[in-house]
């Protein structure tokens, strides 16, 4: 069912792509990553609410009923805020014109702009773990 539901909408996409976009877009090269708000806002208040969770509990059995919710939110929060949280604080950095345009700090910006576009997982899960490791 979820298969063809997929064939459709790409079907639909197909027809209405037009051939000269498809040659455009080629040679255009890889966008800027833009950021997503709303996956920013729920890893801030994910974390928030994870560390808000550990933090209040006061008795020992509501702790362990407590415990693996605020794990998966502070998980949660942790992915979304790599996602999109690195995006944010690069692109505050790209419009600060006295920073960005150093020439030290340049091309470690745009550079690492494009980077964490497709790192951001990958780094958010090594952040994770290492907080899991004793």
């Amino acid at each position: 069912m979820l298969d063809l539901l997929a064939f459709f909408i790409s079907c639909i996409g197909i027809y209405r792509l037009k051939p000269v976009e498809l040659l455009k877009a080629k040679q255009a090269g890889e966008k800027e990553p833009k950021i997503k708000w709303i996956m920013l806002i729920l890893g801030v208040l994910c974390i928030g609410a994870g560390y808000y969770f550990s933090l209040t509990t006061q008795s020992p059995l509501e702790a362990l009923m407590l415990f693996f919710a605020a794990v998966l939110l502070v998980i949660v929060g942790t992915y979304f805020l790599f996602i999109t949280g690195t995006t944010f604080v690069l692109k505050c950095l790209k419009k600060n014109k006295k920073y960005y345009y150093n020439k030290k700090h340049m091309p470690a910006v745009s550079g690492l702009l494009f980077r964490m576009k497709h790192n951001a997982v990958g780094l958010a899960s090594i952040a994770i773990l290492a907080t899991g490791v004793p």
